[in-house]
Order: structure tokens, then sequence, then C-alpha cells
């Protein structure tokens, strides 16, 4: 083990058999803790990731804001709006002229 470069402030080892950590243990047991919280915690969340795409399946698709944009197509416009609005006036004017006019007489 010649090739081994020791990290700062740790001495290299003498007897060939390698440097062992006597808090090896120790931080191996707290990494297989974490590990296993963190596989709870991505289990939830696929969980939760199931549970939305139930619920996007059920929502409407592009293809069904289709029908909808031909209705909107088919609404009259602001001059055909204003034109229907005069002509209502102006049949109400018509019809209160005519009976102001035969119940004068």
């Amino acid at each position: 083990m010649s090739n081994v470069v020791p990290f700062p402030g740790e001495t290299p080892p003498t007897d060939g058999g390698g440097s062992e950590d006597p808090l090896l243990l120790e931080r191996v047991s707290r990494l297989e803790d974490s590990l296993k919280t963190v596989d709870r915690k991505l289990g939830s969340i696929e969980t939760t990731l199931a549970r939305i795409e139930g619920q996007l399946g059920q929502m409407p698709k592009a293809t069904d804001f289709g029908e909808v944009k031909g209705r909107v197509a088919g609404l009259p416009t602001w001059w055909q709006m204003l034109a229907m609005v005069v002509s209502v006036w102006g049949a109400g004017a018509a019809i209160v002229f005519v009976v102001i006019k035969y119940t004068a007489q």
C-alpha cells in the first residue's frame, strides 16, 4: 500500500493492514439510519405523486377546450351587440310613440 496518500492530520499506516478509523462503525451506522429515513421519505413522495397523477388523469384534456373555443367563436361581437341594443331601443321607442299617439286621440 505504498500508493496511499494520507489525509491531512492523519498518520500513514505502518503495519500494512490499512487505517481503521475507530469511529467507522458508528459513522456507517448513522449513514444507514439516514439512508432508511431517505427511503421512507422517497416512499411517501412516490405515494403522493401517484395520488396527484390519479387526480390529473381526471382533469379535462386540451382537446376538450376545442368545444369551448367553438362556442366562444359563435358569440356575437361588440358591434353586433350594439346593433341589437339600438334596434331594441328603437322598437321600444316606436311602441311608446304609437301608444301615446292613439291614447291622445
